[in-house]
């Protein structure tokens, strides 16, 4: 059957609301879920569990929102402390990791950075308080990009600009305006328990995300 020109205008302006609802839709809903929902990542970075408000105890909630945490990118440039990965432990305890440059004092008791940002990872108990602390780094801004977790091992990687110290381990910098890539062990209790260089391919593309779940 041949459309007449009215019936062609007619399906012609029904296909374009159809058009426009498809795209209205999804935006309306979207704006809905950011609106409601308690999960506040910036990204989602390899290696990391996605962990919302709804996981944290109110206590865990009030120790991470005092910190004064880094929550976009203008923050890091600020030199705000960020928490990039979080992955789920036992019992409802966090384990965190993240970077800082100067101060970084969540118990009581200041750490300085070795120069630019350095690495940190901890332990955040459900009442609040932190069980234990590790920090790592180099004299130029170094990195988490991903983290595992094996019984009572961690996995870390990221990239250093500089020599860095993991406890008594050392990663020597490649040199120049180059990244060094790493990949560092830590047990749980101990400490760092080993470190190395490793290819920057096994790394994430992408700059290590946020995390703002709290």
């Amino acid at each position: 059957m041949e459309l007449t020109s009215r019936t062609r205008r007619v399906v012609s302006d029904t296909g374009d609301r159809v058009f426009s609802v498809s795209l209205i839709f999804p935006a309306a809903l979207l704006a809905l879920f950011l609106a409601v929902s308690p999960i506040f990542l910036l990204g989602d970075a390899p290696g990391s569990a996605i962990v919302s408000r709804d996981d944290l105890t109110e206590a865990q909630v009030d120790t991470l929102s005092s910190l004064d945490l880094a929550r976009a990118p203008a923050d890091v440039r600020a030199g705000k402390a960020t928490v990039n990965l979080v992955e789920p432990l036992g019992s409802g305890a966090l384990l965190l990791a993240g970077t800082w440059e100067g101060e970084l004092n969540l118990d009581g008791t200041p750490i300085e950075s070795a120069g630019g940002r350095d690495v940190f990872l901890a332990v955040l108990l459900p009442s609040g308080s932190w069980q234990e602390i590790h920090h790592a780094g180099s004299s130029g801004d170094d990195s988490a990009s991903v983290m595992s977790t094996v019984e009572d091992y961690v996995v870390l990687l990221g990239v250093l600009n500089g020599d860095a110290e993991f406890g008594e381990y050392d990663v020597e910098h490649s040199g120049g305006w180059a990244i060094t890539a790493y990949e560092a062990h830590l047990k749980l209790g101990e400490g760092w328990v080993g470190t190395w260089e490793i290819d920057r391919e096994l790394l994430p593309e992408d700059e290590p995300s946020l995390w703002c779940g709290f």
